[in-house]
């Protein structure tokens, strides 16, 4: 329903557009991968000691710290297996 609103506004297009939500958009898969690990990792190590507030704040700064990285993993990774399946559509 969103996007659907999204479409037709010219509003909501322009803060989609913000340089923060585009980057967020850029790495949400790689914060889909990893924000169970850092939820079990943090909590494993942190969660008697602190209140849960902090603890959701560090799982937030860390799955932004890890998921960054994937970026540059990602991105580069596209173009060859693109080509790889081209290469096997053509073979088949």
């Amino acid at each position: 329903m969103f996007i659907v609103f999204a479409l037709g506004s010219d509003m909501i297009s322009r803060v989609l557009r913000k340089p923060m939500l585009t980057f967020l958009g850029n790495i949400s898969y790689a914060m889909y991968l990893n924000h169970l690990s850092v939820i079990y990792f943090v909590l494993s190590l942190c969660w008697p000691v602190l209140p849960l507030w902090p603890l959701c704040l560090a799982v937030i700064a860390m799955t932004l710290l890890v998921s960054f990285p994937w970026r540059y993993i990602e991105r580069p990774s596209i173009s060859p297996g693109r080509h790889l399946v081209q290469r096997m559509e053509s073979e088949g």
